[in-house]
């Protein structure tokens, strides 16, 4: 399941940077969130979310013409962090859709200062105002992919207890 994860967040991530101009990469604040959701939920295990995101975000640095290898594995590596961390000290076990949704927000808002300050410090310019919108706006963003997300974790958590009853 972890090797399925991190493919499909590499393929995302391809996908995303030729959206960037037209996207500014917020399908990834939702896409990102909705899978952490998906497998924290089914899964269960606070941790995994880190090591999934770790693999995806270390893999790009390995294929060659990976676009933004840099941008790409530092969004995933501290969100993912992020994520676990807020799930952990949250201390709920089984682990609640809510503090799943929670912890998708406070890793997605981290996830957009860490890799805007990354981008300025490598010497894109960006401007207070986009400072000021674009957290918010992420977060929000990673929030509601993470509500999608958990909805999609019960549909197949239900699928597959009616196949396992069949």
């Amino acid at each position: 399941m972890i090797s399925g994860f991190s493919a499909l967040l590499i393929g995302l991530g391809f996908v995303s940077a030729g959206l960037r101009p037209l996207t500014r990469s917020t399908e990834l604040f939702f896409l990102i969130s909705a899978l952490f959701a998906v497998l924290t939920l089914i899964v269960q295990r606070v941790g995994t979310v880190t090591l999934v995101g770790g693999v995806a975000g270390v893999v790009f640095f390995a294929i060659p013409g990976a676009p933004f290898p840099l941008h790409i594995a530092t969004a995933l590596i501290s969100n993912a962090i992020v994520f676990d961390l807020y799930l952990k000290t949250a201390g709920f076990k089984p682990v609640s859709p809510r503090n799943i949704a929670l912890a998708a927000a406070a890793g997605s808002f981290v996830m957009a200062v860490a890799t805007l300050a990354l981008l300025q410090t490598l010497g894109t310019p960006i401007p207070l105002a986009f400072w000021l919108l674009a957290p918010p706006i992420d977060t929000l963003v990673g929030w509601v992919g993470a509500r999608f997300g958990l909805v999609v974790a019960r549909r197949i958590k239900s699928s597959a207890e009616v196949i396992r009853t069949v």
